[in-house]
């Protein structure tokens, strides 16, 4: 670097005074334009309160209009209730005679479909209570009600409101709405009342949406408070003499508004009063809440409060950020001077020569580095082209004459030529001159063009050492490149290029990353920036890109050169094609990788074990997960650990006999590690696992098939011995029935014939006598038939389902047997299920039974039924002797017994399931599970 020196720099410029200037200015044009936004919003906001105000007013009195038309419309409705009341109490009042109950009845019939009628009373002439639609309150005395009061003194009185009381009866308050009953001359006969629910009213102007703080008031024209919404109880009934209302606006007008503070809570609203037209006496008052009508204009007010401090702040921020502009640019400017300074001392000091020629003149100048860089002192004013274009070497002249030319007619032309021209030492030295249009603007409104010039005689002199090592380059037969310390690519030779495809203009200049392919690794990558970098050698494998997008693996080494000073000038790269290679790797990884996949995803178990040790060195996931040892406990074993001990003999004689490539398959049993047995249908074949021969083994479990087939040849024995016991017990009963037909009704009709004949054989005995022995006869021959249908399938059943069915075969069963029994049912009584279902626990409980009386002995017997979920649950309990459970199941299997057969098989057939539980000595217990099925069920 050249020293600099201070003094020769521009001074800053005087930018603080004029910015200041400019602060002030802009200050005093934000204050101005907030103040003026601000007055604006509170002419606006004024405005729309006044506004909001003339709203709620008229929103009051359209409201008071609304509650004085619900009103005056529910006291004529009451007013009607009232009159069609003292007609038919007219027309059930008989001469002299009046029916109490038939009037009550009436009343309490009249205020049916009214809500807001507590009650209908009665009373005579003197206020006692005569009639009561509420039962209790006769001859109750109200002539201290003022409306009693009222139509005794004021016969012109029609329909009148009284201020409301509390209730005698209930405690309530209560407003009474009164009618005179007259006769014919005009005499005071009763008092028809109607005791009103102020809780109805409240109801019904609750239907107006009054907002926050609203309030409904109905009061006398004497200012008696009939009724307020909301609800006040302190204020029922109490007068208000000094309401405005009354004092001041309802003696001079029916109709009015106005603005004042409650009397009740205190709150501030704006209230609207109007005289029901109806009943003039009493007055309705509706009042807004003053916060509330103005709520919606704060809300607003708000928002415009806000959008002006916003504005506000905008403005300011706007000033500010203008000022700082102006301040910007001001000392942009001063930098500007100093960095024109701060250039010229760069390019001294870099040895860049810096030019500027004028176009439209054809003149030029250029800073003294210009001159010096060559040995020249510098020059003042213009500089001489032709003296430049002659020290320039002869071959060069022309091209650049040609140049200036071509930028004097286009100055758009690129401007940029490497030339020799002669040093003042009398040598000659490359050199590089580039330029550039400069844009038109208003500091600069002429063509002018500036450039720089920079020797670059050491670059040619590598450049021409290196294309004497590129001669020697294209005689290798690997790829070889040539790239600067910087990395980009200096030269290529040819078996570079026909390995990837590029032409050496596509290469040159470009860095090694542009043929880099997509599975390089980021590894890869950082290691050969960190070569480059740290100018040290790296040797990997990388996938580059052709020209044409295919691929290739390269085998690069990059080796740095340095120069006698141990400066890196240059590195050398190798490559080698490794495609081939690399993809006969990635094939056999591949095949790897699919081989692995089919052995550890295959569903059935899959190992590999050494032909001689017998030692397992592979085995799948299904193999752990079927047999229970992990991994580890597999590959520490022999297949000998999971063969049953009575195999093992057969299995080694077996692996010596197999031949190299035989594939076999059989049944072996094996051992799980919990020491179940497994039946595997086994597939082998002989492989060579790395370097050592083994056998591949698929094992397929059969177990649960081995199983089921057991269990079906079971049932079909089972069945066949059924079938068998079926077809004697068939016989057994036919031979049974006929020796009851022929002992039993075959003697009866033999006796009820010899009788018939007796008539004429035996002429002492009278018929009657005869006739007494044939019906005798006859009772015992149906007795008989009876006990035959009864044996064969009990009515009961079908008439009156399970339940009374059981009871009756286990009363008859112990009735024969001696054994106590209980039958217990959580069923309802008349729950009927489906006829199979009933018909199988009968059938199940009538063996259960018959067994017991035939073989237990027992004491006690206990039947029970009961819903378990959707199952129904038939348990047959008793404290006999018990039984050997497979004694008995392979003595039926041998025709001995049909019963447990039976029993099983009827809960077969219905869907079910039949449990036996004994042991001798300890008694047995026979349940029965079928699903729970009722009579109309949809199936």
């Amino acid at each position: 670097m050249l020293p600099t020196n201070r003094d020769s720099l521009p001074k800053q410029l005087p930018v603080q005074p004029a910015t200041h200037a400019v602060q002030r200015q802009l200050l005093w044009l934000a204050v101005m334009c907030i103040l003026l936004l601000g007055c604006l919003a509170v002419v606006a906001l004024a405005y729309l309160r006044e506004q909001a105000l003339e709203t709620g007013e008229r929103l009051t009195q359209s409201l008071a209009q609304v509650i004085e038309e619900q009103t005056t419309r529910t006291l004529q409705t009451i007013d009607q209730r009232l009159q069609l009341t003292a007609v038919n109490i007219a027309r059930q009042q008989m001469p002299g005679n009046v029916s109490t109950a038939g009037v009550s009845e009436l009343l309490r019939e009249d205020i049916k479909g009214f809500p807001f009628i507590h009650a209908l009373r009665v009373t005579d002439a003197h206020g006692h209570i005569v009639h009561d639609s509420e039962p209790g309150t006769e001859r109750l005395d109200l002539t201290d009600r003022p409306y009693v009061q009222i139509h005794l003194t004021q016969p012109q009185t029609t329909l009148y409101i009284s201020s409301p009381v509390r209730s005698r009866s209930t405690g309530k308050w209560q407003i009474s709405a009164s009618r005179a009953l007259r006769d014919s001359d005009g005499t005071l006969t009763g008092i028809v009342i109607a005791a009103l629910i102020p809780d109805y009213f409240e109801t019904l102007w609750r239907s107006t949406e009054l907002g926050t703080d609203g309030s409904i008031a109905l009061l006398s024209r004497t200012g008696v408070l009939m009724m307020r919404s909301p609800f006040d109880d302190a204020a029922m009934g109490k007068a208000q003499p000094n309401h405005p209302t009354f004092v001041q606006r309802l003696p001079h007008n029916a109709i009015g508004s106005y603005e004042s503070l409650s009397a009740i809570d205190g709150k501030r609203r704006y209230f609207s009063y109007r005289t029901l037209s109806a009943q003039p006496e009493l007055v309705v008052i509706v009042g807004l809440s003053y916060d509330g009508v103005l709520a919606p204009w704060r809300k607003f007010a708000l928002v415009i409060l806000a959008i002006w401090a916003i504005a506000s702040l905008a403005i300011v921020m706007l000033c500010k950020q203008l000022s700082k502009a102006w301040a910007l640019r001001m000392r942009s400017e001063a930098r500007r001077e100093e960095m024109a300074q701060r250039l010229t001392l760069a390019t001294d000091a870099a040895g860049v020569g810096v030019w500027d020629w004028d176009l439209a003149t054809d003149q030029w100048h250029a800073s003294p580095t210009y001159f010096t860089m060559l040995g020249y002192p510098p020059q003042d004013g213009f500089a001489n082209r032709e003296q430049w274009i002659e020290r320039m070497h002869p071959q060069d002249q022309a091209e650049v004459r040609q140049r200036i030319e071509a930028v004097k007619a286009a100055p758009e032309t690129p401007f940029s030529y490497e030339v020799r021209i002669r040093h003042a030492n009398g040598t000659f030295r490359w050199i590089h001159t580039i330029g550039r249009l400069v844009p038109h603007n208003n500091s600069y409104p002429g063509r002018r063009m500036l450039g720089v010039r920079i020797d670059i005689t050491e670059r040619k002199s590598i450049e021409n050492k290196l294309k004497v090592s590129d001669r020697a380059l294209k005689a290798v037969s690997q790829g070889v490149l040539i790239a600067g310390p910087d990395g980009h690519i200096l030269s290529v030779n040819d078996a570079f290029l026909a390995i990837s495809g590029f032409s050496t203009e596509d290469i040159l200049g470009n860095t090694c990353s542009f043929v880099q392919g997509p599975l390089t690794s980021p590894e890869t990558i950082i290691a050969i920036r960190e070569a480059f970098q740290a100018g040290t050698a790296f040797s990997g494998e990388i996938l580059n890109y052709r020209k044409d997008g295919s691929t290739f693996w390269n085998d690069l080494t990059i080796s740095p050169v340095r120069d006698e000073q141990d400066v890196l000038t240059h590195f050398i790269g190798v490559t080698r094609d490794i495609s081939a290679r690399k993809q006969a790797a990635l094939n056999l990884q591949d095949s790897e990788g699919r081989y692995r996949e089919l052995f550890q995803c295959n569903p059935l178990s899959m190992w590999v074990h050494d032909i001689k040790t017998l030692a397992f060195l592979a085995v799948n996931d299904a193999a752990i997960v079927n047999y229970g040892y992990s991994r580890e406990e597999f590959l520490a074993m022999t297949i000998l650990d999971i063969r049953s001990p009575d195999e093992v003999e057969k299995l080694i004689q077996h692996i010596a006999n197999t031949h190299e490539g035989l594939v076999e398959a059989g049944l072996w049993n094996h051992r799980r590690k919990n020491g179940s047995p497994l039946i595997a249908q086994v597939t082998t074949h002989t492989l060579a696992y790395g370097e050592r021969p083994a056998i591949l083994v698929l094992a397929n479990d059969v177990t649960d098939r081995k199983k089921a087939e057991a269990a079906l040849r079971e049932n079909t024995r089972q069945m066949q011995a059924l079938s068998q016991r079926v077809l004697e017990a068939q016989e057994t009963e036919r031979q049974r029935i006929a020796r009851e037909l022929h002992d039993e009704l075959g003697q009866s009709l033999t006796a009820i014939k010899i009788n018939l004949q007796s008539s004429q054989r035996f002429k002492n005995q009278t018929p009657d006598e005869l006739n007494v022995e044939n019906i005798r006869i006859v009772e015992d021959a149906l007795q008989q038939v009876r006990r035959l249908a009864l044996a064969l399938r009990p009515s009961m059943l079908d008439d009156l389902g399970l339940l009374p069915a059981l009871r009756w075969i286990t009363e008859q069963t112990a009735a024969r047997s001696g054994f106590n029994f209980t039958v217990q049912s959580t069923l309802p009584q008349q729950a009927r299920l489906t006829p199979e279902i009933e018909t199988a626990c009968f059938r199940v409980a009538q063996e259960a039974l018959t067994n017991i009386a035939r073989h237990a002995h027992a004491h006690n017997v206990n039947l029970f039924l009961q819903q378990d979920g959707e199952t129904l649950l038939l348990s047959v309990q008793d404290d006999g002797c018990g039984f050997d459970l497979a004694t008995v199941r392979a003595y039926a299997l041998a025709g001995g017994s049909i019963g447990v057969l039976g029993m099983q098989e009827r809960a077969t057939l219905a869907g079910g399931q039949l449990d036996i539980t004994s042991s001798v000595g300890q008694g047995s217990t026979i349940s029965l599970r079928v699903p729970l099925r009722r009579r109309g069920d949809t199936q």
